[in-house]
């Protein structure tokens, strides 16, 4: 709950709107569920900032604990003629645990708590197999060594596995099972005194300090970029952490393991209460004094726009894949024109459709549709199931005019180098355009965005907002423009010969309007309104969707003159 207030006066709203979205499921200790099914899962950049995301690992925990007693109760199970029949059921359970968490992808395996079964079944194995009264002194003698076998492998938690990932699940396996061995062998010496190493008290404090130095390391490296540059992040965090973590002990953990458990539970459901009104309602409370160009920012985080006037087709186009609205087949009612029209693309086609309805309204179409999809679409690249509903249609309804509005990804190869007269990926393109040509007049084809879309600008406008609220240059976040070098990119490249063999395309160009030739920038924001024109996901904002209307606007007239205008 602390790192969930303290956010409040640390962090712009952006990156509040992102992090405090999953404060209630860190609270009620249901985060790990949350990330599971969330689009940012434990290992995305998206949350990796996040203040409490550490929390999903005590929320495994705590969700042990709702099951530890049956476990416990089947590990006491003794056999007069088998023996310890629990243990041996505890032991099966660590193993199957394990091997479960050793072969599942470690983005899943993370979230459930069957996969961190084992670690748990470890220690509750070593507490049963620790000395006991009456236990033969030779014995522990020789049981005693093995403690002292397992300390250098327990050292080896401090070696930077997390660079070697070919060995990191091992390790972890390594380091696990030598604490386990640890702890139950360690009780057996009487010639080695382990509390000599004076961690008693770092041991008691492990809980606060394991909740505090996370959020303290996140603050530190956000505080770090705008004030402190060139400061070492953690010779700062790692001292206040133990700070924080001795006050949190002394002052409220501490007195809470005294106190009787009517008084811990009240003062345990305050804080609660409190917390879930805080979930509830931060956003009241969230930078009031932001400057105005901020919040107008702040709205456009995540530009959305919602299709109106029509309805979605249930038609199986996104059968067989999570998605929902704004994506889908969507259908524009009350038409009187004469013309057919299909707008198809990826997320830029649902976020700029509604300026093709504006160009080309209901007294002007006889029908509108749009197949969207994120960031495959449906025209350059196959969708199973999708691509074959909306070549279904397209053949049916023989749409007039075809606007193709796509936003041209790395990940589908749309940015792979363009080769002439050897490209595949260009062939698959006319393959789509002879198609439509058939029956289509008019195709009208967006072209390549002119932003830097690369993973290094998911935070692009979170970033922007900040330099606004800390007073900061943003000039910075202007991108640095060569004609010759833009125009040698290969999806400009590729749509150029696609316009060079298609007498019915036209070009769209986004980028038009964001160009600043004088001072051969890419504009990222308006200079007079500091409004940005993108936002973290690489989608137009309201500001930018304005820009580009009047290239929407240009070309649409011009090629339609006569046909429609």
């Amino acid at each position: 709950m602390i790192p969930g207030f303290s956010s409040i006066f640390i962090y712009s709203a952006g990156w509040l709107t992102r992090f405090l979205g999953h404060f209630r499921q860190a609270l009620m200790m249901y985060l790990n569920v949350d990330l599971l099914f969330s689009n940012g899962d434990y290992f995305a950049e998206a949350t990796e900032a996040m203040p409490f995301l550490h929390a999903w690992s005590l929320a495994v925990e705590m969700q042990f604990y709702l099951v530890a007693p049956a476990i416990y109760f089947m590990a006491s199970v003794r056999c007069s003629k088998l023996g310890p029949l629990g243990l041996y059921a505890l032991t099966v359970l660590l193993f199957a645990s394990l091997i479960f968490d050793y072969l599942v992808n470690a983005a899943y395996s993370f979230y459930f708590p069957f996969s961190r079964l084992w670690q748990f079944a470890a220690g509750m194995l070593a507490c049963a197999l620790s000395k006991g009264d009456g236990e033969d002194s030779k014995a522990s003698t020789k049981i005693e060594l093995i403690s002292v076998f397992t300390v250098p492998f327990l050292c080896t938690v401090f070696l930077p596995w997390g660079q070697l990932i070919v060995f990191a699940k091992e390790a972890k396996i390594v380091v696990t099972l030598a604490a386990a061995a640890f702890l139950g062998t360690s009780s057996y010496g009487s010639t080695i005194d382990w509390s000599r190493a004076r961690l008693g008290y770092i041991a008691a404090i492990s809980y606060a300090l394991y909740l505090i130095h996370y959020p303290v390391l996140r603050y530190a490296e956000y505080l770090q970029l705008y004030f402190f540059p060139g400061t070492s992040v953690l010779l700062v965090a790692l001292p206040l952490s133990l700070l924080l973590s001795i006050i949190i002990h002394e002052v409220f953990e501490k007195p809470q393991l005294r106190a009787a458990p009517i008084d811990t539970a009240k003062n345990i459901l305050l804080p609660l209460i409190v917390g879930l009104l805080f979930a509830q309602f931060w956003p009241n409370a969230a930078h009031p004094f932001q400057p105005e160009d901020s919040n107008t920012n702040i709205r456009n985080i995540e530009t959305k726009y919602k299709l109106e006037g029509g309805h979605y087709v249930d038609d199986g186009f996104l059968d067989g894949h999570s998605v929902s609205p704004p994506f889908g087949h969507y259908e524009w009612l009350n038409n009187t024109g004469n013309l057919s029209v299909v707008v198809v693309g990826n997320s830029w086609a649902s976020q700029q459709a509604h300026i093709v309805r504006e160009l080309l309204p209901e007294n002007v179409t006889s029908s509108m549709d749009a197949f969207t999809f994120p960031s495959r679409g449906v025209i350059w690249h196959y969708l199973k199931g999708g691509t074959e509903v909306f070549w279904r249609f397209m053949e049916k309804k023989r749409p007039k005019i075809v606007f193709i509005v796509q936003r041209y990804v790395d990940v589908l190869g749309d940015l792979d180098a363009y080769r002439p007269g050897n490209d595949n990926l260009l062939e698959k393109y006319m393959d789509s355009i002879d198609r439509l040509s058939k029956f289509a007049d008019h195709i009208f084809i967006l072209g390549h965005q002119p932003f830097d879309c690369s993973d290094a600008t998911h935070d692009f406008l979170n970033r922007f907002v900040d330099h606004l609220n800390f007073g900061k240059d943003v000039d910075m976040f202007n991108e640095p423009y060569n004609k010759t070098q833009f125009d040698a990119i290969s999806v400009r490249q590729r749509l150029r010969a696609v316009l060079e063999r298609c007498q019915k395309c036209h070009l769209i160009d986004p980028a038009i309007p964001f160009i600043d030739e004088n001072a051969h920038l890419i504009r990222t924001f308006d200079p007079a309104t500091r409004l940005a024109y993108r936002d973290n996901g690489c989608h137009l904002t309201h500001t930018g969707i304005d820009l580009i209307t009047g290239v929407y606007r240009r070309v649409v007239q011009k090629a339609l003159a006569g046909y429609v205008f």
